[in-house]
């Protein structure tokens, strides 16, 4: 595919559907036995807007904003008001979740080191004979940590009780994954998740700058305007300032998926993305002198949802109508029967009904009336077992 198209903009932080069952809440069913049940043939038609949780930035609506003229100052300002401009630096710890396997291992290049972290030993890799075409870190018996070289087949450098990691001095190195491999700058580390575990993470330890470069171009189109693009680069940037500060003593402080925020490595980088992380570099966005919590997702649909923070506002975003957004408006259906096989603890289904928010669009809660009980689920919880896009929808039975 091609680079800067490849890019999806961000989905929303969704509850697995196989958990809903446990987070729905069934009560005693009253009246609902004297309604008939609903046939389980019959079709509840869902139809709904944008795509993601809506809290803070859509990212159609920025593109929508900088195709109407507005700079991704004003951007960040309407999406995000009453925060402040910060700054902020130094390096991010990041769980490379495509690594699966437990070992590192990474393409021999001019100045590549191995080292102990927190030790005083390093290796140059470059200059150690034979020479080699791969390097890898692999978990050893004892808790301990073996360094082997690929050279007509592997072979050990050393053994360590040390926790190892490779970097080139700030060059890309090539990590070889389970399907393929990407180039990542900075350090790529061999850390184990808890003492004593003989399981081992790959974290891309990286400049602030550096990473932000590689998740641009992951959540959003590099083709799409550079006011855009720049309102991206500060909510990843802030995104990510944030969560190094809520998870400063954990062995990563952020993933590589929409869980946290799309990031791939050196290999995503594409020159425009890159101008708008030049072009914003060291920019945060704080409120009360703290990063700001800058939650984005694809779509709004036109109306921004309440994220519980004072800058994450429910409002209309009249630039979603400048953005040709496919997820503006969708539709699908489901049936009563497969209502009824998710929650078999209704019973029959009698009646299928929704409580929305205080801007009476995104749903709340959703109410599944049955001879048996009445179940509540939360909006965002049935959406994400109906699969829908998000949890701003109306229903129609019938």
């Amino acid at each position: 595919m091609v680079r800067g198209l490849r890019a999806r903009p961000r989905l929303a932080r969704i509850v697995p559907a196989l958990m809903l069952p446990l987070l729905a809440t069934a009560l005693p069913a009253c009246s609902a036995a004297a309604t008939p049940a609903l046939p389980p043939s019959t079709v509840i038609t869902l139809t709904g807007h944008g795509y993601g949780h809506g809290h803070g930035m859509s990212q159609y609506g920025a593109r929508g904003a900088a195709v109407h003229g507005l700079g991704y100052r004003r951007i960040v300002s309407f999406f995000y008001p009453h925060t402040a401009v910060g700054h902020a630096s130094g390096r991010i710890a990041v769980l490379i979740t495509k690594d699966t396997t437990r070992d590192v291992v990474v393409q021999a290049r001019s100045g590549l080191l191995a080292e102990q972290v927190g030790g005083s030993r390093t290796w140059n890799l470059a200059k150690l004979r034979p020479k080699a075409s791969r390097w890898r870190i692999v978990p050893a018996a004892g808790g301990r940590n073996e360094l082997d070289y690929l050279s007509g087949g592997w072979h050990r450098q050393t053994l360590t009780s040390s926790t190892l990691q490779f970097h080139a001095g700030g060059q890309p190195i090539r990590l070889y994954l389970p399907h393929g491999s990407a180039e990542y700058r900075g350090i790529l580390r061999s850390a184990t998740p808890k003492a004593g575990s003989s399981d081992r993470d790959t974290v891309n330890v990286v400049g602030l700058e550096d990473y932000v470069k590689g998740v641009v171009p992951t959540e959003m189109p590099a083709s799409w305007p550079q006011a855009a693009l720049e309102a991206q680069a500060v909510a990843a940037r802030t995104y990510a300032v944030y969560e190094r500060a809520a998870n400063a003593h954990r062995y990563y402080q952020i993933c590589d998926t929409s869980v946290c925020q799309n990031y791939g490595g050196y290999s995503a980088q594409v020159s425009g993305s890159d101008r708008a992380a030049s072009a914003t570099s060291g920019q945060i966005l704080t409120y009360g002198g703290q990063p700001a919590f800058a939650q984005f997702a694809a779509s709004d649909g036109g109306w921004s949802r309440s994220g519980g923070e004072p800058y994450l506002v429910a409002k209309q975003d009249l630039y979603e109508q400048y953005a040709g957004d496919p997820y503006r408006t969708w539709k699908t259906t489901v049936t009563v029967r497969r209502i009824e096989s998710h929650w078999p603890s209704a019973g029959p289904v009698s009646a299928v009904s929704i409580t929305r928010d205080a801007t009476k669009r995104w749903v709340t809660d959703v109410t599944i009336r049955g001879r048996d009980a009445t179940v509540h689920v939360s909006g965002d919880d049935f959406a994400a077992w109906a699969g829908l896009r998000s949890a701003w929808f109306g229903l129609k039975i019938g």
